[in-house]
């Protein structure tokens, strides 16, 4: 499953007679573009699909924090203070229970 080249498309009109089928469809393969007069409108996935997608999306964002932080701290190094509280942010991103 790869949203990389184009989505198979339908309109909104056409899906609501159909849902069902598309539901089975998109469970089982790629993602469809609803449109509405003509215009992409919404996207319908597997469940699995979405968790996939929000998995890579949170991976991304902690490693671009995590880079960030890392600059900071760099930025910091003249002060220890500053450098100890990056720290402790950067042990709050390996750890989220804390």
């Amino acid at each position: 499953m790869s949203m990389d080249g184009p989505l198979n498309e339908i309109g909104v009109e056409e899906a609501r007679s159909t849902l069902g089928r598309l539901v089975d469809d998109v469970t089982e393969g790629d993602p469809l573009l609803l449109t509405k007069r003509g215009k992409p409108a919404a996207v319908l996935m597997s469940v699995a699909h979405y968790q996939r997608l929000l998995a890579q999306f949170r991976e991304r964002r902690e490693d671009h924090l995590r880079d960030a932080l890392l600059e900071t701290k760099r930025l910091l190094a003249h002060s220890p203070e500053g450098a100890s509280l990056i720290d402790e942010a950067i042990e709050a991103l390996d750890d989220p229970a804390r």
